[in-house]
């Protein structure tokens, strides 16, 4: 609806839509510009995007994705120019001891809800880093139960004060959210609504499904075991949160965090053909001063190409 007055999308669930499927992004954007959707999928899934000019594609890139896929790793070995000296730093910027990954906070009253922190020991950095903040805001439940359903999530956007012919609703912004439908699981309830009248009238409203962190008992599905929060929420069960279903790559890295700058000699094809999702083999190779047994990376950036001439590269171990 848009209007000089108000403006806001409606989303009905179709319950025919699965993961994978095609979904019309534009029509259910919130207030946030399309860079900012982006880089948000991208840091919620632990990736980044690989764009290919030529063909016209944009790729999310996991890094967990890529820590897997060692058996399909390209050996670069016989690229190294052994003759110079490489650079190699043991610790891996922003990182610190103590990673926090944060939704936006709302009025303070979901201080912390659905944050996360992930681990660093091996670094000498500062003992804190707040590697990214979502322009999203948790959703936390309401305090009052809805029956058959259990406690629905509280996204304020009206006020209500007064009784009677003194009663006034006011409208309330809140700051862009993201929530987990189970479109399969609706339930009929009795409340009022504001008409186009002006008038509070009692009403029957349909509610579909949805949670954040902890799903409600009445909406649980084999398929739907996975949570928004990064690391749980107090009273979440099953509910697989973001850093344990995605980041699994990102804490393999920090485990042991390793950064190899080396010069290569990349051939035309190796670039055509270079794949961000598949890993570096280093093996049995001695750069400088540094003997490599064997070692896998994935390339973080390349510099200075030109066919026929030595670039250099900056690796990440996993």
């Amino acid at each position: 609806m848009n209007d000089p007055d108000s403006i806001y999308a409606s989303f009905i669930p179709d319950p025919t839509v699965h993961t994978g499927d095609f979904w019309p992004v534009a029509q259910n954007l919130p207030d946030l510009t399309c860079s900012e959707l982006l880089k948000s999928i991208a840091f919620q899934l632990e990736g980044w995007y690989h764009i290919d000019n030529q063909r016209r594609t944009v790729e999310l890139v996991s890094l967990t994705d890529l820590t897997n896929n060692r058996a399909n790793a390209q050996d670069w070995s016989s690229r190294l120019e052994e003759s110079v000296e490489p650079g190699v730093d043991y610790k891996i910027d922003p990182y610190g001891r103590r990673n926090f990954l944060k939704y936006r906070e709302q009025d303070g009253v979901d201080k912390g809800y659905g944050n996360g922190v992930i681990g660093c020991d091996r670094t000498a950095a500062a003992t804190d880093v707040p590697l990214f903040e979502l322009p999203f805001s948790a959703t936390m439940e309401s305090t009052r139960q809805v029956n058959n359903y259990g406690f629905p999530l509280l996204i304020e956007t009206r006020t209500v004060s007064g009784t009677g012919d003194n009663l006034q609703i006011n409208k309330k912004s809140t700051s862009p959210r993201i929530v987990l439908v189970e479109p399969s699981k609706t339930f009929e309830v009795q409340t009022k609504v504001l008409n186009s009248s002006g008038n509070v009238v009692a009403a029957t409203v349909t509610l579909t499904g949805c949670w954040f962190a902890r799903r409600m008992q009445a909406i649980q599905t084999e398929e739907n075991g996975f949570s928004l929060a990064f690391d749980p929420v107090p009273g979440q069960q099953s509910e697989a949160s973001l850093i344990s279903r995605y980041f699994g790559g990102l804490k393999r890295v920090l485990k042991r965090p390793r950064v190899l700058t080396v010069s290569v000699h990349l051939r035309p094809v190796d670039i055509a053909t270079l794949n961000p999702n598949v890993p570096i083999r280093l093996k049995g190779v001695r750069v400088g001063d540094l003997e490599i047994s064997d070692g896998y990376y994935y390339l973080n950036k390349l510099n200075n190409y030109r066919p026929g001439s030595t670039c250099t590269v900056t690796l990440i171990a996993f």
